[in-house]
């Protein structure tokens, strides 16, 4: 059994990381031009649209800068940028990818790694301030069972077939869930897939995890690299999002007004709860004062 405590400054809420985006639309079919988080940001940027409120509402009556309907894509973005800047820690004899359309195109794989050590599909789990245990084939957050290992095991499995195929190559790809934010994580017994290797790390272990031994030559890491990167190695019909700067940047700007948002919540928590634990005392206070007075009368 064993359990990792991250130190306080293992994540920031706010992350700095912000990729570079051309100001020329993309081609969606080579995916090295997609941004961390791409997915997360496109689908909250249109439910966010949708639900804007009229022209000429009222102040008190505009909605906040993020509902409870749209912050799990908020908070797993987040989750994504920051595992992406932790990537981009590795040296030149890595490859990396982020938000990879897969299959029908309406779901991706968080990051794709290709380097010496093999190839691994990583998906991110933010979870802040959660406890997290992992169990053979079991994972729960905070005490509830969570489907992660399942879906981290499928997409390895579906990973190693498609790029086996375009590849030609033999190519084994191993799954890691990444959790991001948890203040514990007990790894009870090592994870299990059917059929291919599968580990769940912090944030903080995740460059250890993937500078392993060498397990391809760099021919064999160029050629795998290159095909993943193509579109049509995961699915028929590319995703296109066109230009998506205007969108990261909105995110950016969205990131600032929820920590500034959440903040006041905090404070406010806070307030009501010094309220809470003052009023008793106010109110024996206010007692003793009217019984005093009683007694000189």
């Amino acid at each position: 059994m064993s359990a990792t405590t991250p130190p306080e400054s293992a994540f920031v809420p706010a992350p700095v990381f912000s990729p570079t985006v051309s100001s020329a639309s993309p081609t969606p079919t080579d995916l090295r031009h997609r941004v961390p988080a791409q997915s997360l940001i496109v689908e909250l940027a249109k439910r966010r649209a949708a639900a804007a409120p009229p022209l000429g509402m009222s102040r008190a009556n505009r909605r906040p800068p993020i509902t409870d309907e749209e912050r799990p894509w908020f908070v797993g973005a987040l989750g994504e940028r920051h595992v992406a800047s932790v990537l981009a820690g590795l040296g030149p004899e890595f490859r990396v990818l982020h938000s990879v359309p897969v299959g029908k195109g309406d779901s991706d794989i968080d990051h794709v790694v290709v380097g010496p050590s093999g190839v691994f599909t990583i998906n991110t789990k933010h979870h802040p301030g959660k406890k997290v245990w992992v169990g053979g084939r079991g994972m729960l957050i905070a005490g509830h069972k969570v489907p992660h290992l399942r879906n981290a095991g499928y997409e390895a499995r579906r990973a190693e077939k498609l790029l086996s195929s375009a590849t030609g190559l033999t190519v084994p790809v191993t799954g890691i869930v990444v959790v991001v934010g948890a203040s514990q994580l007990t790894i009870r017994r090592a994870p299990e897939a059917d059929g291919v290797r599968l580990l769940v790390v912090h944030d903080t272990q995740l460059l250890k995890a993937l500078q392993t031994r060498p397990e391809f030559s760099p021919e064999q890491v160029q050629r795998i690299a290159d095909a993943a990167s193509v579109a049509s190695t995961w699915h028929k019909s590319p995703v296109n999002d066109g230009d998506v700067s205007a969108l990261v940047l909105a995110f950016d700007e969205l990131t600032g007004e929820v920590a500034r948002q959440d903040k006041t919540v905090r404070r406010r928590k806070l307030l009501w709860a010094l309220a809470a634990m003052l009023l008793p005392v106010a109110a024996v206070y206010t007692g003793l004062s009217v019984l005093t007075a009683m007694l000189t009368r």
